[in-house]
């Protein structure tokens, strides 16, 4: 849980550092061929940057009258040549000013992270650990060009608060971090809504199996013979839209009516989009 991290530990990331030693390979081409950050790390990396460092150096890193740009073309300018590790060492052995090298190197590491996202560097599904000895030689080179997509959701915690996947991930290990519910309060669990989809369709689907993901605060599902889509509040339950494809004969005759398991979620550069199978076998995209 990163609680506390000092003002001026993004003011350093500027400053210039000696050469170093220089790997031969760049950050978005290390010898493994792995980008050198996930985004779950980003995340945590902006809530640190949010509290700490934006009134210095902008909400967006462009910098104000109280500190310099952490982004941009005169940022890699700096940087691109040098390895990772001296900019990570040095934030390390002088950050924070009353307390240098106090922090655990992982909110190092996340706020660098943020930096290499903000920056357009690509993002893989390893967090930057740069204990690696690959890693502490890359340099950051020039970020290519990468449609990055927006960084999830964290909580207060540091994890994820969102669900885009009907097994929790891509690797699908139906996990979540998430810590407030445990088996010590689990009893003491209280019914906060009920959405109920008797309205969608002739009748109430007799077995509604539908696994609701969540993304940015919205729940999306399918509910009905017509397998409308919907998008459900997930703090008070209020259905937000639905949308429903008439598919006519070929719905009416499709061999498989009903809500089905769900929809799945795309997360793009700038936006959601959700998917579903209608029961006609049609693929719809919906943003």
């Amino acid at each position: 849980m990163i609680r506390t991290i000092r003002d001026s530990v993004c003011s350093v990331l500027l400053i210039s550092v000696g050469s170093g030693v220089i790997a031969p390979h760049s950050l978005g081409n290390t010898h493994d061929g792995e980008p050198p950050y996930s985004l779950f790390q980003a995340a945590e990396g902006r809530t640190v940057y949010l509290a700490q460092c934006a009134h210095c150096h902008g909400v967006n890193l462009m910098g104000n009258e109280a500190g310099p740009a952490l982004i941009g073309e005169a940022f890699r300018a700096r940087w691109m040549d040098k390895p990772l590790w001296d900019l990570l060492d040095l934030t390390a052995r002088s950050m924070p000013v009353s307390n240098p090298g106090g922090l655990p190197e992982r909110e190092y590491e996340a706020v660098m992270s943020f930096m290499l996202y903000s920056n357009g560097y690509e993002a893989g599904i390893t967090p930057l650990t740069l204990g690696s000895q690959a890693r502490r030689q890359a340099v950051l080179g020039l970020p290519g060009e990468h449609n990055l997509p927006p960084l999830p959701v964290l909580d207060k915690a540091g994890a994820t608060v969102e669900w885009l996947h009907h097994r929790g991930s891509p690797l699908g290990n139906n996990y979540s971090s998430l810590d407030l519910i445990h088996q010590d309060n689990v009893a003491e669990l209280e019914v906060a809504w009920r959405w109920k989809s008797d309205n969608f369709g002739a009748s109430p689907w007799p077995n509604y199996q539908v696994t609701p993901l969540m993304a940015n605060g919205v729940l999306y599902a399918t509910a009905g013979s017509n397998r409308s889509v919907v998008a459900i509040d997930a703090e008070t339950g209020e259905t937000l839209w639905m949308y429903r494809l008439n598919e006519g004969e070929r719905g009416r005759f499709a061999p498989r009516k009903g809500p089905g398991r769900g929809v799945a979620i795309h997360r793009g550069v700038d936006q959601d989009t959700i998917f579903v199978i209608s029961p006609g076998y049609q693929l719809i995209a919906i943003d």
